[in-house]
């Protein structure tokens, strides 16, 4: 899984599997990032803006107060 395939897709529209899978792979990335003292590169803004995004997701920020969502069953994952 690449980082533009994370950009190219919508956190609101697919299943809780990938928003899991993209926050574990997004994690991993940041941290290589950290302990590697690069954390001031364009690489870690984009990695850190698309780790907010998925967090938020995950956590249903923006949704209705009804909090329905149209999210994909996880049998039809698209990671």
């Amino acid at each position: 899984m690449t980082i533009q395939d994370l950009k190219n897709l919508d956190f609101y529209k697919c299943s809780q599997q990938d928003i899991v899978k993209a926050d574990n792979s997004l994690r991993k990335c940041l941290n290589k990032l950290i302990n590697s003292y690069q954390f001031n590169t364009e690489k870690y803004k984009d990695v850190k803006r698309l780790h907010t995004l998925v967090v938020k997701a995950r956590l249903g920020y923006g949704l209705d107060y009804n909090g329905i969502v149209d999210r994909l069953p996880n049998s039809e994952s698209v990671l």
